[in-house]
């Protein structure tokens, strides 16, 4: 299993620009958010190093073999 870990930090005209969003698509793209809180991240804030982070996306993947039983 690996593990990667990304740093993002909030900006505010990001965070005002997503609730003109929410309001104008009458609350669907916050369900969007809500079922996919990685898009809420990528769309509210921007990437930086982990030390100035406020919203810190882990990421884990599974290598999974191919098992055939005879």
């Amino acid at each position: 299993m690996q593990k990667e870990l990304f740093g993002y930090r909030k900006l505010m005209w990001r965070q005002v620009l997503c609730i003109i969003g929410y309001i104008f698509s009458l609350g669907f793209l916050l369900l969007l958010f809500y079922w996919k809180p990685e898009w809420d991240v990528w769309c509210q804030c921007t990437p930086c190093d982990l030390q100035t982070a406020n919203i810190m996306l882990l990421r884990t993947t599974v290598c999974i073999s191919n098992f055939t039983d005879y």
